[in-house]
């Protein structure tokens, strides 16, 4: 590529030269430093897997480029790409075109440090592996038009977002002190048994489509812990959703059904939604700024609440000055069983609002 004229086309092959072409399977055989190379692909796979055997990978620009569909992996685990460039791992050549074939990439057992992992119009899974340090906030650590995966993965301390897709599955991960949003797509994300935290903006942010948080943390970042547009829904269980700038789930959205769950502590509303439903089972929200619960539409709205507490929230000095800040709003008379709070309002008929009187024990 860009005048480098080294191809390896043979499996299992050793790879020791700044701007090799690799065909099908190949090894790093020692560590390899191509930050004083041409611009341009330090390795460039046309399909295949590049096993770094625990060595280092260094370049100037891209590390490693794939034209087809690509693994890069370390056995024994802990290899290391470094780049300073537009794209530690990506796509390039015709798998970056909108018309070329899609590129999948493949990282397992690497740690990449202050460069991008993309794949411009595949998928990427990230598997027990760690990309850290990137210092440009034009891109995003994993980026993708397709579908982001991470297992056992840790994304963290990055200028730009953590996870960037149309879709993504966090498993097991940490996505942690992103510049910007912590995992961004257009489609839904699924976040089971993992951490998404003090990212700069959102924790988690879609589009449309649903946002699924099993067992997991998303707490400390800037803004919401989870963002939710008009078109999409959110089910969250078992999990704790605390500790953000402004809302814990932001709305508006279709449903939010929360269960076994915390929403706690964090810097405006525990739940504000505009039409659609909350659904609120054997969960707590205490201590957030503002509303506990906040319905904000005049219509078209449903508040349930089965075995749960909402109770000490409305903590911002201004409450009681430009609004009630009641522990529990809705545009409609709430469903309540079995739970506890502390006064609920009707905050659209008129400052300071009409209690229902509902939720003492009942």
């Amino acid at each position: 590529m860009l005048g480098w004229p080294v191809s390896v086309n043979a499996a299992a092959s050793p790879v020791n030269t700044c701007g090799q072409v690799l065909t099908g399977n190949g090894f790093l055989s020692g560590d390899l430093d191509c930050s004083a190379s041409p611009p341009g692909s330090a390795v460039l796979i046309q399909g295949g897997t590049l096993d770094l055997r625990g060595f280092t990978l260094t370049a100037a620009g891209q590390a490693i480029g794939c034209t087809k569909s690509c693994k890069v992996v370390s056995d024994p685990p802990g290899g290391t790409i470094t780049s300073a460039g537009s794209g530690t791992i990506s796509a390039v050549g015709a798998g970056s075109s909108p018309s070329g074939p899609r590129v999948h990439i493949r990282i397992s057992n690497v740690f990449i440090n202050d460069g991008i992992l993309g794949a411009s119009d595949g998928n990427i899974k990230v598997i027990d592996s760690t990309v850290t340090g990137i210092s440009s906030n034009t891109f995003a650590a994993v980026d993708a038009l397709g579908a982001a995966r991470l297992q056992r993965s840790v994304v963290t301390g990055n200028a730009g977002n953590g996870v960037d897709s149309s879709k993504a599955k966090i498993i097991d991960s940490e996505v942690s002190n992103s510049g910007a949003w912590g995992v961004r797509v257009s489609r839904g994300a699924t976040v089971k048994g993992s951490t998404i935290s003090g990212n700069a903006f959102d924790g988690v942010a879609t589009l449309d489509k649903v946002v699924r948080v099993t067992d997991s943390s998303i707490t400390g970042n800037g803004i919401a812990g989870i963002n939710l547009p008009f078109s999409s829904k959110a089910k969250i269980l078992r999990s704790d959703i605390s500790g953000n700038g402004a809302q814990g789930v932001a709305g508006p959205s279709k449903r939010v059904i929360v269960r076994d769950s915390t929403i706690n502590n964090n810097g405006a509303e525990g739940i504000r939604q505009g039409f659609g439903v909350v659904k609120l089972t054997d969960s707590m929200v205490t201590g957030n700024a503002l509303d506990g619960i906040a319905q904000t539409a005049l219509s078209q709205c449903t508040l349930r609440l089965r075995g749960s507490t909402v109770t000490g929230n409305g903590t911002d000095p201004s409450c009681g000055v430009s609004r009630t800040c009641a522990d529990l709003t809705s545009c409609g008379l709430p469903e309540v069983s079995a739970s506890t709070c502390d006064t609920s309002y009707d905050v659209n008929s008129g400052f300071p609002g009409t209690s229902w009187g509902v939720c003492a024990l009942d």
